[in-house]
């Protein structure tokens, strides 16, 4: 009897020791997870914050291209009511401005023709080609032109 109250007393020893260094590294482990929650804490807030401000840029992005887009569109609408206020489109206008550049570019050859009577006898005898203006159509004049490049009616 006094064997196994021994061996009981030894083995509730045993037992009370090893429960006792459990309960430390359970408490060291809780310990070391109570820490890393609070890290991941603040790197959750970190993140939280990161995310709003990420969200107010884009949302700052997206009132400015609202507002480029619709400026934008009333300067289209604006040129829009202007050429059609004009009676013309866009390319009869470019036509116009191409033809009057080449009216000054020819009255600039004249005038160089005028200062230097060689010249001016060399290219009326040497000019009869077609005629360089272009018609309503878009194609080029079929006409005989002058001196200058031009037919009679396209200001020969």
């Amino acid at each position: 009897m006094r064997k196994s109250c021994y061996v009981s007393i030894i083995l509730f020893f045993i037992t009370s020791t090893i429960h006792g260094q459990n309960i430390k590294v359970k408490s060291e482990d809780i310990k070391d997870l109570k820490i890393e929650i609070n890290n991941l804490k603040i790197e959750n807030q970190k993140l939280s914050n990161e995310v709003f401000q990420l969200k107010q840029s884009l949302s700052q992005i997206e009132n400015n291209l609202r507002i480029n887009y619709n400026q934008h569109i009333q300067s289209i609408e604006i040129l829009q009511k202007s050429i059609l206020f004009l009676g013309q489109d866009l390319k009869n206008l470019l036509k116009v401005d191409s033809k009057v550049n080449m009216d000054n570019i020819n009255r600039d050859n004249i005038n160089q023709e005028d200062k230097s009577s060689e010249v001016k006898k060399e290219s009326k005898t040497e000019y009869s080609g077609q005629c360089n203006a272009t018609t309503k159509k878009g194609t080029r004049c079929s006409r005989v032109a002058k001196s200058n490049g031009y037919c009679w009616q396209h200001g020969g």
